[in-house]
């Protein structure tokens, strides 16, 4: 099951054009992930696309993930994490000052 989520605002319909809100479902016994990188990359986690970095809210159930980041002209770069329960997770990629 996910955790319980409200939202409220306003959204405004046009005729012809389309609308596009993005919400997150945080799993009830999961945690989240937040990835940064420097160049950005491509992120991948247990094999499947995820998107191009940053990407500041993924949730996750409580497990072990494998993540793999293709940045431009840089060799694939590999991590093992583990999230647990109620945990945010951040992990950085390449040079920050």
């Amino acid at each position: 099951g996910y955790m319980q989520a409200s939202w409220s605002g306003k959204v405004t319909i046009h005729a012809n054009k389309p609308i596009r809100k993005v919400v997150f479902l945080h799993p009830r016994n999961g945690g989240s992930l937040q990835i940064d990188a420097r160049p950005a990359g491509v992120l991948f986690i247990n094999g499947l696309y995820r998107g191009w970095t940053p990407l500041w809210t993924l949730p996750l159930q409580a497990g072990t993930y494998q993540l793999k980041l293709l940045q431009p002209g840089q060799p694939p770069q590999h991590r093992l994490v583990r999230i647990n329960k109620g945990q945010q997770h951040q992990i950085r990629f390449g040079k920050f000052q």
